[in-house]
């Protein structure tokens, strides 16, 4: 018997940028527990049926939230997102799979209402990140930078503004998630990481924990308020938050890693708005690249 289509788990391939290989060539952790037959059955067509009505009529709530958010029809797609409902609510919602593209776990964002986040009964989330079937394979960490992000809608953001330039994303989920302990290990092969928490002294001690020299950002305000990586998204501002990030970082780096990090930027040079265009070839000509 031919085997059921999997639910989608790899982003469409670009026109210019390859995609990358379906099974990564870091191990899978050790620690991601495997889902139940029982619970598979049913949990795996129905986010395959979820993530088919997302751009038919059915879905139209959904998408609309999705737009409302700044969310492209790609961003969506890479991270498995469909129209769902949950609660007798609709949702939108997307599954987490492992590096093997195995699916462990369904969440789902409520549009309206108290409750927003919740997972699909029977979710296995201890041991899996959401994004994880996104990274590249283990020999082009060193020139990327991974990103460890709170909260999954702020990750597609992240994702969205920074992985064609060489930023791999990775979701906690929600706040107080925990995080794994192949995490530290995964976070090592990176040339760069960062962690994004809502407040700062979350996102430093999840940086401490993860061991690598790193950058840690945050949301809260010098006025005490707060603006995440998808509030950044929909006001334009996120690509030059993450530009001036990593610029950071490589500078620290030093040697050819702000050289190296311009030329990610150069080769999606088109597709970026031009204040970022304009501050990556500020810091290549001061690096002493003619490229630009």
């Amino acid at each position: 018997q031919p085997r059921a289509a999997q639910p989608t788990a790899q982003p469409q391939p670009r026109a210019r940028h390859p995609q990358p290989p379906a099974q990564p060539q870091h191990p899978p952790p050790t620690a991601q527990p495997e889902q139940t037959a029982a619970w598979l059955a049913p949990a795996e067509p129905a986010l395959r049926a979820a993530q088919a009505s997302l751009l038919a009529p059915v879905g139209a709530a959904a998408r609309a939230y999705a737009r409302q958010r700044g969310l492209s029809d790609d961003t969506l797609r890479a991270w498995g997102c469909g129209a769902g409902s949950a609660a007798g609510r609709q949702t939108l919602c997307w599954g987490v799979f492992t590096t093997a593209g195995r699916l462990p776990a369904v969440r789902h964002r409520h549009l309206g209402g108290p409750l927003r986040y919740v997972s699909a009964p029977g979710s296995r989330l201890a041991g899996h990140l959401a994004g994880s079937q996104l990274l590249w394979a283990e020999r082009t960490a060193p020139l990327r930078t991974l990103l460890v992000a709170e909260g999954e809608i702020n990750s597609f953001s992240c994702w969205q503004a920074g992985h064609p330039a060489g930023l791999d994303v990775v979701s906690l989920g929600s706040e107080g998630a925990t995080m794994p302990s192949w995490l530290r290990s995964l976070a090592g092969r990176y040339g760069a990481v960062m962690t994004w928490l809502d407040k700062p002294e979350r996102s430093a001690a999840a940086l401490d924990a993860l061991g690598a020299p790193g950058l840690a950002l945050h949301s809260q305000t010098p006025d005490g308020g707060k603006a995440d990586a998808n509030d950044l998204l929909r006001a334009g501002q996120l690509p030059m938050r993450l530009w001036d990030a990593r610029h950071l970082l490589a500078q620290r780096r030093g040697g050819d890693a702000v050289r190296r990090l311009c030329w990610q930027y150069w080769d999606v040079a088109d597709t970026l708005d031009d204040a970022v265009r304009a501050a990556v070839r500020a810091a290549a000509l001061a690096a002493g690249d003619t490229l630009w």
